[in-house]
């Protein structure tokens, strides 16, 4: 799993007709925790393990 905000056009809820950005990130990790029924903490250190391993941060 992981999380970008490459689609600048794609508005996400409670946010429609605005610009999607990197600040709403947290919004997301929020939203993904609950939806989970875990932490935003586990959330986001799957998140970070799963990007070091993709681009291969620290080898």
């Amino acid at each position: 799993m992981g999380f970008a905000t490459l689609y600048p056009s794609y508005d996400d809820c409670g946010h429609q007709g605005q610009r999607n950005e990197p600040a709403r990130l947290l919004d997301v990790l929020s939203v993904v925790a609950q939806l989970r029924g875990t932490s935003e903490a586990h959330i986001a250190e799957a998140t970070t393990v799963n990007a070091e391993h993709l681009f291969r941060f620290g080898q």
